[in-house]
């Protein structure tokens, strides 16, 4: 069973019902032939399908690779920005804290989502 049109949970349940086996090995040269970004959880976003979602989407792991980085820069020099301000008054020399924690990105990327989502 592929997941290759979201529904993967879908088909999963239906084979097994059947008794069916749900892995197949996939061919070698099938493996690498294709690049996309599949949502597990509703809507299902499928970068294949990237127009149908209203925006621009990325349409591949690369692209949204890139995408991401670029957004952990907004929040580098957000941190940056803030810095600089507060130094300048105070005339401080410590350097701003640059690790952003797994909860701070995921706030960071809610945030972002509930002003850009169309759902």
């Amino acid at each position: 069973i592929r997941n290759t049109d979201g529904d993967l949970h879908k088909k999963i349940a239906k084979a097994k019902d059947k008794g069916e086996e749900t892995y197949k090995q996939i061919p070698e040269e099938e493996k690498y032939n294709e690049d996309f970004i599949l949502s597990p959880v509703e809507p299902f976003f499928d970068s294949r399908k990237a127009n149908e979602f209203g925006k621009s989407f990325p349409k591949n792991g690369d692209e949204n690779g890139a995408y991401n980085i670029a957004r952990k820069g907004l929040i580098l020099l957000e941190r940056i920005s803030e810095w600089a301000a507060v130094s300048e008054n105070e005339g401080s020399t410590i350097m701003p804290d640059l690790f952003i924690s797994d909860r701070q990105w995921d706030d960071f990327a809610i945030t972002v989502a509930e002003e850009v989502s169309p759902w």
